[in-house]
């Protein structure tokens, strides 16, 4: 590895606390040349990689919390241990109970059940700097990097759950796409008062790979929709009362029925403006399963070189 190339991650440290508040004082101000400096006045030069790496971690993993996670609102995440292929399986509801009369048998149920493969994918970036930018870094651009990359991590997630999936229509085992008439999951209304509520009926209607019917509805649907039918989307789930006919003047208004029937969910993920989507809660029906490594959905790497000891 190139001695200029530095990847982020962190270590334990053992050093005084006066010059740990020191040298988190000096990032905070945006200066790197100054901390290492700080630890070079405390003899600690050596500690500098471990502390910048430390620092590194905590910035770029808040600002991976800090991007609104929307994906997780329509997905169930889970974990896969390691890269090799995955069956994930989907069983049907079981059969309705028969009644059973006197000295009669009980019948057998049988199961049906759905599979669909998936592997895992690494996703990464790294970025290099040299002592000399570490020394020029008036404008924070190093002190600010951890944090780009943190968002771009939490980018990445909502766009492989809103473009890679939803947006995708990809092809599922059956060979038919994701969204498909014959699945009564496709339509091509505009977003509207007629269209949801025709898109919440046929979900309630939907059944599993054997017929049943699945009633298992406890939470509001998440409408998800792109910025541009933001506000058709509040004013559908959100009024309280909708304007009817105008009389001598008067708008006469009825009941809003729709008012609280959904989660209305906004991505600027979805490119099309005018896709919109209905999509169950995933604790009462996971539609959409994301899969991680086991552990932390973002995992970064340590500082690997250490830097000169200026002076010295």
């Amino acid at each position: 590895m190139n001695k200029n190339e530095v990847l982020l991650g962190s270590l334990r440290l053992k050093s005084d606390p006066e010059t740990l508040e020191r040298f988190a004082e000096a990032l905070e101000r945006g200066s790197l040349y100054r901390a290492y400096e700080v630890l070079k006045e405390a003899g600690t030069t050596s500690d500098f990689p471990i502390l910048m790496g430390n620092a590194a971690n905590r910035v770029l993993l808040d600002a991976y919390r800090s991007v609104p996670d929307d994906w997780r609102k329509i997905v169930r995440p889970g974990d896969m241990r390691d890269f090799r292929e995955k069956e994930l399986i989907r069983v049907s509801e079981a059969e309705d109970l028969e009644e059973v009369r006197e000295y009669e048998e009980v019948k057998d149920s049988t199961l049906s059940e759905s599979r669909e493969k998936t592997k895992l994918a690494v996703y990464a970036r790294k970025f290099k700097i040299s002592w000399q930018t570490v020394v020029n870094d008036d404008l924070g651009f190093i002190r600010d990097q951890p944090a780009r990359f943190g968002r771009a991590a939490a980018r990445l997630i909502n766009r492989l759950v809103f473009q890679g999936i939803l947006q995708a229509n990809p092809t599922m085992a059956d060979g038919l796409p994701l969204f498909h008439a014959s699945r009564g999951n496709l339509g091509s209304e505009p977003l509207s008062e007629t269209a949801l509520q025709n898109a919440i009926t046929a979900l309630r209607r939907m059944k599993d790979d054997s017929g049943a019917e699945i009633q298992v509805f406890t939470k509001p649907p998440k409408l998800v929709v792109p910025p541009e039918l933001e506000w058709t989307a509040r004013k559908l789930v959100g009024s309280t009362l909708v304007p009817q006919t105008s009389i001598g003047g008067q708008i006469l208004a009825d009941i809003n029925t729709l008012r609280g029937v959904a989660e209305v969910v906004v991505t600027p993920f979805l490119t099309d403006p005018n896709d919109w989507y209905l999509v169950a809660d995933p604790t009462d029906l996971p539609c959409i399963e994301r899969l991680f490594a086991a552990g932390p959905a973002v995992h970064p790497r340590r500082v690997d070189r250490r830097f000169p000891r200026v002076g010295q």
